[in-house]
């Protein structure tokens, strides 16, 4: 009967990290793109660039359309924000 209790208990508080940590995970992932649009906001080379930064399940996926240079540069500065996570440049060239 302990061992039940003990089970039961476990199950909860294990299904009460999961909700907290899902929650935790959507404003980290907005914040990074936030900071990443605003880093491509401050450089001369990309201000008429359209472009944008999104949050996707594990990963941030860059889009929209850039010269090379540009496509280049706004990688670099994103996988310098986002620190560890995968960025995935899918910038179209013009």
């Amino acid at each position: 009967m302990k061992y039940l209790i003990f089970a039961i208990i476990a199950l909860f508080l294990l299904g009460g990290c999961s909700t907290t940590t899902s929650s935790l995970i959507a404003p980290l992932s907005q914040r990074t793109t936030k900071t990443i649009e605003s880093k491509w906001a401050q450089t001369t080379e990309l201000k008429d660039a359209e472009i944008e930064a999104v949050h996707t399940e594990n990963k941030i996926l860059l889009q929209g359309v850039a010269t090379p240079k540009q496509k280049y540069l706004a990688g670099s500065i994103a996988r310098s924000v986002a620190k560890g996570n995968l960025v995935v440049n899918n910038i179209a060239t013009k």
